[in-house]
């Protein structure tokens, strides 16, 4: 019974986060070895980031709560380890100031995330906090807008401070080597396109126009016209 139990965890920890579809459509393990084989190769990484703005009169109340339940959802459900070297949580209340949500802190977070990552691996990125919009200087925004982040030292004497998504993009999405899963969820306003992605596809039955940017690596499957939205997690 105990062997039992040992091998359906291997084979629980074995199956990708994001799209388990895609997992089950490829070669499936043939024999125990080869499960407990692809169960060790797998690693799984998630950054955490809730911003409260405590003390400001921008001050939000559930981020935090958020992250904390977030973190115990993927220990307990997903087979997530809790330790520092495979999640990083970025709150106010952390008690360390490399752990505070700054625009530093978050960049060395994705740095992190991403870092020795490999086919079959499994990260996970999570922001709850504000959103907002700053003047696109790329020219890449057909409404001259870019999406971003607002860090927890957003605003300073010297000016301000944000994450925008062409960075988000280029950094978090376009640096996620092939054959590894990214779960990233933006739980803030202007969140529909964070990703910069050429498409956003919000729902099975919905249409959206194909936008102009040249495609990602990370991106959708395009073509002309309108695509027949899909399910997707971003």
């Amino acid at each position: 019974a105990a062997a039992s139990a040992e091998v359906a965890a291997a084979v629980k920890n074995s199956i990708p986060f994001v799209d388990p579809w895609q997992w089950m459509a490829s070669e499936v393990p043939s024999t125990v070895d080869d499960v407990f084989k692809q169960a060790k190769a797998v690693k799984k990484k998630a950054l955490l980031i809730g911003i409260n703005y405590e003390g400001t009169d921008a001050e939000l109340q559930g981020c935090i709560n958020d992250v904390n339940t977030t973190k115990d959802l993927l220990s307990s459900r997903f087979g997530f380890k809790g330790d520092d070297d495979y999640m990083m949580v970025l709150t106010e209340r952390e008690g360390r100031s490399d752990l505070m949500p700054t625009v530093a802190n978050i960049r060395r977070g994705i740095k992190w995330l991403l870092k020795g990552a490999a086919p079959g691996d499994q990260l996970y990125f999570h922001y709850s906090g504000h959103g907002t919009q700053v003047p696109d200087y790329e020219g890449d925004e057909a409404d001259g807008w870019d999406e971003a982040l607002c860090p927890l030292d957003m605003v300073t004497v010297s000016g301000q401070r944000y994450l925008p998504d062409d960075e988000l993009r280029s950094t978090l999405f376009e640096s996620l080597p092939d054959g590894a899963f990214l779960t990233a969820i933006f739980d803030c306003c202007h969140s529909g396109t964070l990703s910069d992605l050429k498409q956003v596809q919000l729902a099975a039955d919905v249409s959206l126009q194909a936008g102009s940017r040249a495609a990602s690596s990370r991106s959708a499957p395009s073509g002309p016209g309108e695509q027949k939205g899909t399910p997707r997690f971003y």
